[in-house]
């Protein structure tokens, strides 16, 4: 079987998340009607500012990253800035949409009680900018056929860059459960 491009790859990836995305929306419209594109919206949102990794901002920043060029971390700030407007936005013209959806009922849960649970977007956030600064560096390094030379010079760059997210997530995992918010 010959080997699959490491582009053709992402790319999958890619549409694998859109095609879930999809499915969801579909849900969604079949169980909230005309709330169908509010709810997922901040079920989108709650994903970009409450995950320690760039999930759902991938959705947006991959594809930016690929037609205009920007790097992944300079897309998500834009990603950051509209899920918090959003935000902003239904929490204080209508909490009570958040109560609609298990994700948004946690995601409210969060946003309700800014100390201490704002600690979980904080940690996301660093978490998310974080990955995405070595989500670039790799994308870059592989679209120079560099990869494998740097690897060996950037080692322990890497492995502490890396030591540093799973810190961050054990952290989000611990706030999570302390603050009662369930997965």
């Amino acid at each position: 079987m010959p080997k699959e491009p490491s582009d053709a790859k992402t790319i999958r990836k890619y549409l694998l998340l859109v095609g879930i995305l999809a499915i969801y929306t579909g849900y969604l419209i079949y169980k909230f009607g005309s709330q169908c594109l509010l709810l997922g919206g901040l079920t989108w949102s709650a994903f970009v500012l409450a995950t320690p990794i760039a999930d759902a901002g991938f959705l947006l920043d991959f594809p930016i990253r690929l037609v205009l060029g920007w790097r992944m971390v300079v897309s998500e700030v834009f990603v950051w800035s509209v899920a918090i407007a959003l935000n902003l936005i239904v929490y204080f013209r209508d909490p009570s949409v958040y109560e609609r959806t298990p994700i948004t009922r946690a995601f409210g849960q969060i946003l309700s009680k800014p100390w201490p649970n704002w600690i979980i977007i904080v940690i996301s956030c660093a978490g998310t900018f974080g990955s995405l600064v070595v989500a670039d560096k790799i994308y870059d390094l592989a679209g120079k056929g560099q990869l494998a030379k740097v690897w060996k010079r950037a080692g322990v760059q890497t492995v502490a860059s890396v030591a540093l997210l799973v810190g961050l997530f054990f952290c989000y995992r611990y706030f999570l459960g302390l603050f009662g918010v369930e997965l």
